[in-house]
């Protein structure tokens, strides 16, 4: 069976916040690239999710990464784009 290929376009803000939302409920850290991979999965509302996933009811993403990232890496990130990852529980 064919599969369904669905691109979305997301933010580098929404990518680093789905990196600390993955670390906080995880506890393990990944890269921005896998962040944005996260980003319509972790989304704190289920209607704000992409159209691509609007009618799925679970979504599975395979998470890869983490060689070249520390906190300290990804704070410097966030800190260049003025977000701050300290509370990403209520967004």
């Amino acid at each position: 069976a064919p599969y369904v290929v669905d691109p979305c376009v997301v933010s580098d803000r929404d990518a680093l916040e789905a990196c600390a939302r993955f670390a906080d409920a995880h506890r393990h850290l990944v890269e921005p690239a896998c962040g944005a991979a996260l980003v319509p999965a972790m989304m704190p509302d289920r209607t704000s999710r992409p159209d691509c996933l609007a009618d799925c009811r679970r979504v599975v993403v395979q998470v890869c990464g983490g060689a070249v990232v520390d906190l300290p890496a990804l704070l410097r990130w966030a800190d260049d784009l003025g977000l701050d990852l300290r509370d990403t529980s209520g967004r």
